[in-house]
């Protein structure tokens, strides 16, 4: 992967290949340009999360943004990783409804509604035994 300073020549200048390849910035590391087979370029940004897992999300296309925003982006986003703040808006994004809230919204939405009690009764019944005791087993540690 060559390293040199990202400008709008060099990424004007950068030709499709058979296979992707990244052209790497040498003033910021981690922030990188990938063309693809089909002549797309894409600017990325390169880190290691805290947990120590590699990321490269996109940052924009070039001719959508230019290269000097892509490179304030990479920056800012940088930043972001190095102060913490990536996990913690990874960690607010996944949060959701747990699969106990989803069954008793089906219990009170769907079932009580439509089916006699007795059949209410048998659902929360099941849900009690089967379903949310094997979500709390199959939930991974964080």
């Amino acid at each position: 992967m060559p390293r040199l300073k990202l400008t709008k020549t060099v990424v004007e200048t950068a030709q499709p290949e058979k296979d992707p390849y990244e052209l790497r910035d040498a003033a910021i590391p981690g922030f990188l340009l990938k063309v693809t087979p089909a002549g797309r370029k894409v600017f990325m940004v390169a880190y290691a999360a805290n947990n120590g897992q590699r990321r490269k999300p996109a940052i924009g296309r070039f001719g959508e943004i230019t290269v000097e925003q892509a490179r304030n982006i990479a920056q800012d986003l940088l930043a972001d990783v190095r102060k913490g703040r990536i996990r913690v808006q990874r960690r607010a994004s996944r949060a959701g409804p747990t699969v106990k809230e989803f069954f008793e919204r089906f219990i009170t939405d769907y079932s009580e509604p439509r089916n006699k009690p007795s059949t209410v009764e048998a659902n929360r019944g099941y849900g009690k035994l089967y379903i949310i005791p094997n979500s709390a087993r199959s939930r991974s540690p964080t």
